[in-house]
């Protein structure tokens, strides 16, 4: 199975309401994930599972200060947007389309 390229999991994150709000929220600043979790009617495991969705597409960034997980919005967007900076397996040279095979 080929790799999601970082356009496909940074489309993927956004796609939910629930994560898009987590971004807003981070766009403001460091916060803890029980911080993030509050406002939400969902499960702290839930919202754990979107904060993964969002660092797969590494979004958010996560440090830990002693038993506090802290979660940061990574405003480096430019560079998994750009196409071809991950290219999956699909994918041929940057530019190029797999070809049919005729």
């Amino acid at each position: 199975m080929a790799v999601q390229s970082n356009l496909d999991q940074t489309l993927v994150a956004l796609a939910d309401p629930t994560r898009r709000a987590i971004l807003q929220r981070l766009a403001q600043g460091e916060a803890r994930v029980t911080d993030l979790a509050r406002p939400f009617a969902i499960s702290l495991n839930s919202v754990s599972k979107h904060i993964r969705v969002l660092e797969r597409a590494r979004l958010v960034r996560r440090r830990r200060a002693g038993r506090e997980h802290l979660m940061s919005f990574n405003p480096n967007l430019s560079t998994r947007l750009r196409p071809g900076s991950r290219r999956s397996a699909r994918s041929g040279p940057r530019g190029s389309t797999p070809s049919s095979g005729s």
